[in-house]
C-alpha cells in the first residue's frame, strides 16, 4: 500500500468535526505550494493530501485557516484569537500513512458552549451528553487503532 498524508480537524468544544476549514500544504526547501483544499462534513479532506509518488522525503507545512470558523462562535470582536495554525513536520518514510490531527477550540468557545448547556433540561441534556460520550469513545478508539 502506498504511503499517504491525510488530516482530520475536530472541534472538541462543540463535539463535532470542523467543517470548511481552508488548508494549504507547502513543501519547504524549496518553498512550493502543493495543494489548497477545505475540510468536508467529516473534518477531513475529500482526498489524501499526498499519496504514492507525491509523498516525497522532506519537510512540509500545513496551514489551517480557522479564523472564520472560530468567528461564528465568538461574540468578541477582532482580533481573532486564532486565524492561521501552521504545523511543520518531516516525512522520512514514503510508505507510511501520516495523519495530522488538529483539535480546535478556544477558551471562549468552551465557555459559551458550557453556558448554553446550563439551561438544558435533563430530557434535552441526556441525549446530547450520550452523543458526546459516543464521539469521545470513537476519537479514543481511532487514536488507539492509528497508534497501533
Amino acid at each position: 500500500m502506498p504511503g499517504k498524508l491525510t488530516t482530520h480537524v475536530l472541534d472538541t468544544a462543540h463535539g463535532c468535526s470542523a467543517v470548511v476549514i481552508a488548508i494549504a500544504l507547502w513543501q519547504l526547501d524549496p518553498q512550493v505550494l502543493l495543494k489548497e483544499t477545505v475540510t468536508n462534513h467529516d473534518g477531513r479532506t475529500d482526498e489524501a493530501l499526498l499519496v504514492g509518488k507525491e509523498l516525497e522525503v522532506g519537510v512540509y507545512e500545513l496551514v489551517f485557516t480557522v479564523g472564520n470558523y472560530f468567528a461564528q462562535y465568538s461574540p468578541y470582536p477582532e482580533p481573532l484569537f486564532l486565524d492561521q495554525i501552521p504545523i511543520r513536520f518531516g516525512i522520512s518514510d514514503r510508505e507510511a500513512h501520516f495523519i495530522i490531527a488538529v483539535k480546535s477550540h478556544t477558551k471562549e468557545s468552551i465557555l459559551l458552549a458550557f453556558e448554553d448547556r446550563l439551561e438544558n433540561s435533563i430530557e434535552r441534556e441526556k441525549p446530547q451528553a450520550l452523543a458526546e460520550i459516543s464521539k469521545i469513545a470513537c476519537f479514543r478508539l481511532d487514536s488507539i487503532i492509528i497508534n497501533n
